[in-house]
């Protein structure tokens, strides 16, 4: 079974892909990368005020955690599968992933507190928007 998904993935990954690219002639619109760059950009603009770029980092680094605790998830989910029975295997498996669903629950309370924070020192008695 191994060597058939081996196979498989070697395939998958040698065979050239379907690309469909589109000359900018005229007044054909234009999407290759000096258009979609800009737009895509986590500080769009002259905004540079910290509050916007703190804000940015904190979105990338939830990000990273995201894919960080996916990675646990589907290692511990990956060793309980192919535990067979062992006890011992099964049980470090299952703490993997309750560990990693505890620390993504403390990251996203962190997260909470620091953006009620931010709220309250932007909006001083006010209602957060």
């Amino acid at each position: 079974m191994k060597k058939i998904i081996l196979l498989f993935s070697f395939i998958y990954i040698l065979s050239g892909q379907v690309v469909l690219a589109v000359d900018c002639v005229g007044d054909k619109a234009c999407y290759g990368l000096d258009a979609s760059a800009p737009a895509s950009s986590p500080i769009r603009g002259k905004e540079t005020d910290i509050s916007v770029l703190a804000g940015t980092l904190i979105g990338q680094v939830l990000a990273f955690v995201g894919v960080i605790f996916f990675a646990l998830i589907l290692y511990g989910g990956f060793k309980w599968m192919t535990a067979q029975g062992n006890a011992k295997q099964a049980e470090e498996a299952r703490d993997i992933m309750v560990r990693a669903a505890l620390g993504l629950i403390i990251i996203f309370s962190a997260y909470a507190i620091t953006a009620f924070i931010g709220d309250m020192a932007q909006n001083p008695g006010g209602i957060a928007q």
